[in-house]
């Protein structure tokens, strides 16, 4: 069964209300906000985008993501993995862990820096998808 689902792109912004102002009112992406500041999902026809204000309180900072890979199941793709990551250096790996904003990740450090995040929503995956 095919694991992946979409790849989107995070933007980590200093100027967070304009960029989704940007993408709402100019470009026409719909915003889904969740229950904490500076992070919105924006999508527009099955394409989405995470914006982050860079003061947000997300996982690694600056070195947050550089893209969301969206998938079904991550303790899966765990387990597929695992062994190859054992050899990465350490904290180059984090997860998976459930996060307060409703998603189950997976998070590796890719050799440019950024966090490759692989993640599903939890309500889903509970609820069979």
């Amino acid at each position: 069964m095919a694991n992946f689902r979409q790849a989107t792109p995070c933007l980590n912004v200093p100027n967070f209300d304009e960029t989704v102002a940007f993408f709402t009112d100019v470009l026409g992406f719909e915003a889904e906000t969740f229950g904490f500041s500076g992070y919105a999902y924006l999508d527009r026809e099955g394409v989405g985008i995470r914006v982050a204000h860079k003061d947000a309180p997300i996982p690694e900072g600056e070195g947050w993501c550089g893209v969301y890979i969206d998938v079904w199941d991550v303790d899966a793709l765990y387990a597929e993995l695992e062994d190859k990551l054992a050899h990465l250096p350490p904290g180059d790996v984090e997860g998976p862990v459930d996060r307060f904003y409703g998603q189950r990740e997976l998070l590796i450090r890719a050799p440019f820096g950024k966090m490759i995040t692989f993640g599903h929503d939890i309500d889903c995956k509970e609820a069979g998808r």
